[in-house]
């Protein structure tokens, strides 16, 4: 059974023949109180850092899925590109000089690319 402040501060303890000094036996009962409700006190603000640690803490996850899902895409959107660079150059004929080629990149990036969206 858990004692409380509030308890140790109204119980009445009956005077006996030989029994302590009533001072003293107030003045413990209520250093034990003040004791607990520091500690009870101290157990409230803990575990409300400890609610708010864990709420951080599953921010924290989501933050770095996330970011995994982000980088994932963006891995994914590099490859693409890489692909259709490739397929650009096998596209273009190398027998017509690098001058001609450069110049039928260049139409595709300013004329063609912007039309398929791409940047």
């Amino acid at each position: 059974m858990d004692v409380t402040p509030r308890e140790l501060r109204d119980v009445e303890i009956r005077e006996a023949f030989r029994g302590y000094n009533r001072d003293e036996v107030n003045d413990l009962l209520e250093r034990a109180a003040a004791a607990i409700e520091a500690l009870n006190e101290r157990t409230r603000v803990l575990g409300e850092r400890l609610a708010s640690g864990q709420t951080e803490s599953g921010r924290g996850r989501d933050t770095e899925d996330m970011l995994h899902r982000t980088l994932l895409l963006a891995q994914r959107a590099s490859d693409e590109a890489i692909a259709e660079a490739d397929t650009l150059l096998l596209t273009v004929p190398n027998t017509l000089g690098v001058d001609y080629n450069v110049h039928v990149i260049e139409s595709i990036l300013t004329h063609v690319a912007p039309a398929l969206g791409w940047r």
